[in-house]
Formats: C-alpha cells, structure tokens, sequence
C-alpha cells in the first residue's frame, strides 16, 4: 500500500492518512495524516477532503480554522460526499463561529440524505 500511495494513488494515499490519524500499526501523527490526505485531495479525492475538512475543524494536526472546514466540506459534498454535505449542515445548524442559515443547514442535511446518508 506504501508503494502505492508513493505512486500517486489517491485510494492508497487515504489509506494511509487513516494508518496515521489512528495510528494502526504505525505511530499516530495527525499532521502525517493529514499530509497523505492532502496528497489525495490534491487529486480531488471526495473522501480525503471531507477528512482534512474534519481535521481543520476540529484542529486535528493542523490549526483549527472553520471557515477553511467550511470550503474543504463544499468542496467534498459538491464531489458528491455524503457525509461532507451532513457536517455541512451541521456546521450551518450547531456550529459557534459559523453564522447559523437553517435553510443551508436543511439544504445540506436533506442533500446528505439523499446521497445515503441516513
């Protein structure tokens, strides 16, 4: 996977950031993580965007800045991430720092219901 992921592919490289950011059979390194899984966001992998977004929002090995977690989540729901399109949502409904649109938050929330996630 190693080998892989050094090549390029985005599949192997989100692998890999998720080795690092729980630390499964290697030590845990948030920024490392996050590294691999900018690595496959630059290839705009939907599923490393929605991860960095989570990391940015939270100031998981990285600082925490919402309004960057903001445009990573876009950027993710609008490749069809279902779960990015939930925590955009839920950062338009519940979160402090982000000016509160209930009708982003219902738009994201019923588009990540649509996309399966339920």
């Amino acid at each position: 996977m190693l080998r892989a992921a050094q090549d390029g592919d985005p599949d192997a490289q989100v692998a890999m950031g998720y080795l690092f950011y729980k630390g499964d059979g290697v030590v845990q390194d948030r920024r490392e993580a996050a590294r691999w899984f900018g690595l496959a966001a630059d290839q705009d992998h939907a599923e490393a965007i929605c991860n960095l977004g989570h990391m940015r929002a939270h100031g998981i090995g990285m600082r925490l800045d919402l309004e960057k977690a903001m445009d990573l989540y876009k950027r993710a729901a609008d490749l069809g991430d279902a779960r990015a399109m939930f925590n955009l949502g839920f950062m338009y409904s519940d979160v402090e720092g982000i000016q509160q649109d209930w009708e982003q938050a219902y738009f994201w929330y019923s588009k990540s219901a649509e996309a399966g996630n339920v």
